[in-house]
């Protein structure tokens, strides 16, 4: 309660100062400057467009006038560069050739009349004064915390981990497409922040983990081994998610626990695969303490938890730049702290937020509750409901209002996205990644309660499909990522089917350890049967790597250069290399004057990526698997095609890549596979 009411105070007292604002172009914008600037309309002197290029807060433009070549800047008027309100003014100037006088009067005048159209995004630095509000507010806080909520030692830790989280938040340099008023956005951040170390310092409590617990540790350690030893560390898919702005497109708890580490991260790239590695490990420990808490048995535990670590295609998933990890962690820790005895009201508050925190994960997340509900203990949450009613009530209201803010920011934006609901097969079919054993597992453990009495189970099972229900398609590396939360929930239910089986065997401990192994050998085999799932590197892991080895080495992005790119037409490759090189200006050669860049002084590279190989009528005939012509040639698709003509390029580095095993559902628009490559530019050709 003090901290919202310390919230509000902060954001009434700094929402209306002068916060300083930098406004550059949007970087859709190309054809909206083309159309400004004359694009295919008739001008003085023989003038005619021949491209251009946005630079942050400018355009460059490009015209030739007979044999002469003119380049001009397009920029807002110096007196609005930085305040509150997006440039209502430009300027055009001269940069190269000399100009006829009419020419700059008719552009001047098509800007004067239509330069107000022209789309801005705002950067934000922030008001002086924040940061030691927060640092106040964060102390105070924290007092609050050590006489009142939690007099013990180890406040200590917490309300220094409180205070340096909010001088970390307050003194950072915002992103990219962050809000006007910064205020909100910070208090959003630095909340996630203290959510997370709150929970990690046992504010909450830790499911009542005793010294015979340290069983549920073999999950983590062979979770760990297998995601940060053996698992491809690599991007999720073509829709690269390290943070650039301030909200994701599906969710804003991840991205604002990203903004938490990336001003003192010297590579965030490297340290969100790596981090997401190790929370992926200990979800595997969550997951222990989940199911031992539901099933009042370690045995069950241990098999849920080492599923869930052996599970290739979770594993594969763990270790990228995806949610996949914080989303499993909070989940089962959540769910864990739900199913403890209701002694206070803090495991009930912790475990609602951080189950809520995971349906925000994902923008079809809200399904994730009412799975959650199904895995519950009834009797323990009426229970904990029952003796905590104000809290629940509260804490109730805080998670509606989290899920209503969540869809309300992220449904619109990808409603014309959820694929049709697939047949009923297709969501009963437990095999397609892992085979027969495995799905043997999970009918048992469907029909658990016929062999324990406990109803988990059907309730795993039925979780599981609601998880998949949204977004099961062409099971495949770009889809992959989707179907994490349902694999995640078999693999518990495969945990609890073998555990039944053991149960039905003997009563016995030395039986039922034996069988614990043999549940652990099984689990094995079927990893080492679908081992192939960690290690694969697709396309779009491939591209990623290729340009992020090359120009941001040890994570330094090479901000001095430029990186040309023919984007996909749709889902068929990396949509934004500008998320990969985050800092250096990256051009859309289908829309922005590429030539142009590549006659300048500057520093510039052309990446040929996998979209350079799609073939929207199906892949000629005369073009082979390897993705080449018979006379040897690279067969692209047009537009690279015509630019790698025109550009003297100067090859960096080249990487072979299988494109049917990446994009599956392909349609014959893809060769078999092809050779990626990272290009100096040295010129343009003719020149």
């Amino acid at each position: 309660m003090l901290l919202l009411v310390a919230f509000v105070v902060c954001f009434c007292q700094t929402g209306a100062s002068a916060a300083a604002s930098k406004y550059v172009l949007a970087p859709d914008q190309g054809d909206a400057i083309a159309e400004i600037m004359g694009r295919g309309a008739p001008l003085p002197d023989r003038c005619r467009f021949t491209g251009g290029a946005i630079e942050l807060d400018q355009a460059r433009v490009f015209y030739a006038c007979d044999a002469a070549e003119i380049v001009l800047l397009l920029r807002p008027v110096a007196a609005i560069g930085w305040n509150a309100g997006a440039p209502k003014g430009l300027t055009l100037e001269v940069v190269a050739g000399a100009p006829p006088a009419a020419l700059l009067r008719a552009l001047e005048s098509r800007v004067a009349e239509r330069g107000s159209s022209l789309a801005w995004v705002s950067t934000t630095t922030p008001p002086q004064d924040l940061p030691w509000g927060l640092s106040i507010v964060a102390v105070v806080f924290c007092a609050f915390l050590w006489w009142h909520v939690f007099p013990a030692p180890i406040t200590l830790v917490r309300a220094a981990g409180i205070v340096a989280l909010a001088f970390v938040v307050g003194h950072s340099v915002p992103p990219l497409g962050a809000p006007d008023n910064l205020t909100l956005m910070r208090w959003g951040v630095l909340a996630v922040g203290c959510l997370y170390w709150l929970a990690a310092t046992g504010a909450f409590g830790f499911a009542g983990v005793g010294r015979s617990d340290w069983v549920g540790l073999v999950p983590v350690a062979v979770g760990l081994l297998l995601r940060e030893g053996v698992a491809l560390h690599s991007v999720q898919e073509i829709e690269i998610r390290f943070v650039s702005l301030a909200i994701d497109k599906h969710s804003f708890v991840y991205p604002f626990l990203q903004l938490v580490y990336l001003p003192i991260a010297p590579d965030p790239h490297r340290l969100t695969m790596h981090l997401n590695g190790v929370l992926g490990a200990f979800a595997c420990g969550f997951a222990y303490l989940f199911v031992r808490r539901r099933m009042q048995s370690r045995a069950a535990g241990v098999l849920a938890g080492l599923f869930l670590a052996l599970h290739p295609a979770v594993a594969r998933m763990a270790p990228t730049d995806g949610p996949d990890s914080l989303m499993l962690s909070s989940w089962f820790f959540g769910m864990a702290l739900l199913a403890s005895p209701p002694r206070s009201p803090w495991p009930l508050a912790g475990g609602a937020l951080l189950v809520t925190a995971a349906a925000t994960m994902r923008v079809e997340g809200a399904v994730y509750l009412l799975g959650s509900l199904l895995m519950s203990n009834p009797a323990v949450l009426l229970s904990s409901l029952r003796r905590h009613g104000k809290a629940g009530l509260a804490i109730g209201v805080v998670c509606a209002a989290l899920i209503a803010l969540h869809l309300a920011l992220f449904l619109p934006a990808n409603v014309n996205n959820v694929p049709t609901l697939p047949s009923l097969a297709a969501l009963l079919n437990p095999e397609t990644l892992l085979g027969r054993p495995y799905a043997a597992c999970l009918v048992v453990g469907v029909l658990s309660p016929l062999l324990t009495g406990g109803w988990l189970g059907p309730g795993l099972f039925a979780a599981s499909l609601l998880a998949l229900a949204p977004v099961v398609e062409v099971v495949g590396p770009v889809t992959l990522h989707r179907l994490v939360p349902a694999m995640a929930l078999q693999a518990l239910l495969a945990g609890v089917g073998v555990y039944a089986v053991l149960v039905s065997w003997s009563r016995s401990g030395t039986v039922r350890s034996l069988m614990v192994t043999v549940g652990a050998a099984l689990a094995a085999i079927v990893t080492i049967q679908n081992a192939r799932i960690l290690t694969v590197p697709y396309s779009f892991n491939q591209e990623y790597s290729l340009v992020r080895d090359n120009l941001a080495p040890a994570g330094g992005v090479r901000s001095d250069c430029a990186l040309l790119t023919v984007p996909p037409p749709r889902d068929d490759g990396i949509h934004d290399f500008a998320q990969v090189l985050p800092g250096m200006r990256v051009l859309d050669c289908r829309n922005e004057d590429c030539l142009g860049a590549a006659r300048s002084d500057e520093c510039v590279y052309y990446v040929r990526a996998a979209p350079c190989y799609l073939h929207q009528d199906g892949v000629p005939g005369e073009c082979r698997n390897d993705g080449r012509w018979a006379s040897g040639g690279a067969c692209l698709v047009e537009a690279c095609q015509l630019l790698e003509r025109q550009l003297a390029l100067e090859l960096v580095e080249s990487r072979e890549v299988g494109l049917v095993e990446t994009f599956v559902d392909h349609g014959g628009r893809y060769p078999r596979s092809a050779t990626l490559g990272l290009f100096r530019v040295v010129g343009v050709r003719g020149r």
